[in-house]
């Protein structure tokens, strides 16, 4: 992520339109709109034009309606890859932390909020494990999360958000 992605998804806008992206995979305006209920129709355009010129989103397609081109996004191949420096690192935790920070801010506002009956937790384990290991139970957290976030949404569905944080321990030898 470079200096301009990081600065472009510290609006609240735009980190909202990142995590629709996030679950639908691609979107419309129109189908964004419709779950982005708060944010003027042209305020949404303005904001996918910034994230399409800074190269969080892409256009996969376009077609004709009514008159106009409706733009098809998704998020830009190359926007997940891995960072390719410690900078990089650190501006990509402290974007996920601070999107964090205003989730449950946001949620601890609401006088509705009810952290036991909506299942909020925080929570932080460590294990060893070889990389083969480590590898396999990534590959199965990934399977796991795929299937959860191929469900639609519903009456009965609440919409969730998991954040985890891997990191090797910084600790000196084998023992904790």
């Amino acid at each position: 992520m470079t200096n301009e992605q990081f600065e472009l998804l510290l609006n609240p806008v735009r980190l909202r339109i990142l995590q629709y992206m996030a679950v639908h995979r691609t979107g419309v305006p129109r189908e964004m709109a419709a779950y982005l209920t708060d944010v003027p129709l042209p305020s949404l355009y303005r904001h996918l034009g910034k994230l399409t010129e800074g190269g969080v989103l892409e256009v996969i397609g376009e077609k004709k309606v009514r008159g106009t081109v409706e733009k098809t996004y998704q998020i830009a191949e190359d926007y997940f890859a891995p960072p390719s420096s410690k900078a990089d690192v650190y501006r990509q935790i402290y974007l996920y932390l601070t999107m964090m920070l205003k989730e449950v801010s946001a949620y601890c506002a609401r006088e509705e909020s009810d952290p036991a009956a909506d299942m909020l937790f925080l929570d932080a384990i460590s294990f060893y494990a070889t990389d083969k290991e480590y590898s396999v139970y990534l590959e199965e957290r990934a399977r796991l999360d795929k299937k959860m976030m191929e469900n639609e949404w519903n009456q009965e569905r609440k919409h969730r958000s998991l954040t985890v944080l891997s990191l090797p321990s910084v600790r000196k030898g084998n023992r904790i």
